[in-house]
């Protein structure tokens, strides 16, 4: 699942995912690389600044390939 955010995601950096990923586990917070809503809300937050249509795009074909895995 991570593989397939890292590989997808234009915008998104391998560090970038791992830090926000391990700030959620320490404040016990659920992470579904699964939820498309999810994703756009942890890009959001990670870069700070609306996401574009690639972006939303991107993200909506990894949450649906994570869904299937």
């Amino acid at each position: 699942m991570i593989n397939n955010l890292e590989k997808g995601c234009s915008i998104l950096s391998k560090e970038e995912i791992m830090e926000y990923i391990s700030s959620a586990a320490l404040r016990s917070q659920n992470v579904k690389l699964d939820t498309y809503s999810f994703l756009v809300g942890m890009a959001y937050e990670i870069k700070k600044r609306p996401l574009d249509a690639q972006t939303l795009e991107e993200l909506s074909s990894i949450a649906n390939k994570n869904s299937i895995s």
